[in-house]
C-alpha cells in the first residue's frame, strides 16, 4: 500500500521537476529546487508516517491534514510553473 501511495503522489512531481530542471536556465533551476523542496516538506512528514505505520489515528481516522497540505502545495507548485511557462511564452511572442 505504501508503494502505491508513493508512486501515485510523488512520481508526478518528481517527473515535472526533472523535466523542468533540464529545460530551465541555471538561475531558474536554483529557484525550482528551492520551491520544490519547500512544497514537498509535508510529503516527507506523511512518508515517515506511512513507513512507520502511524498514519492512522487511535480511532482509525486518518491524519489527513498533511495530505491536504501536500496536495494544495502541489497545486500551487504547478500553478507557479504554469505562470512561468506563460510568462516565457508571452515574453518570446512580445520580444
Amino acid at each position: 500500500m505504501v508503494l502505491i501511495y508513493l508512486l501515485l503522489f510523488a512520481s508526478p512531481q518528481v517527473l515535472v521537476y526533472l523535466y523542468l530542471r533540464e529545460r530551465l536556465p541555471l538561475s531558474a533551476r536554483r529557484w525550482l529546487t528551492l520551491v520544490f523542496v519547500v512544497f514537498n516538506i509535508p510529503w516527507g512528514i506523511v512518508a515517515v508516517r506511512m513507513f512507520s505505520g502511524s498514519l492512522w489515528g487511535i480511532s482509525r481516522v486518518p491524519y489527513i491534514a498533511p495530505w491536504i497540505a501536500w496536495q494544495l502545495l502541489g497545486w500551487i507548485f504547478c500553478g507557479l510553473v504554469a505562470v512561468y511557462v506563460v510568462s516565457k511564452a508571452v515574453g518570446r511572442l512580445g520580444g
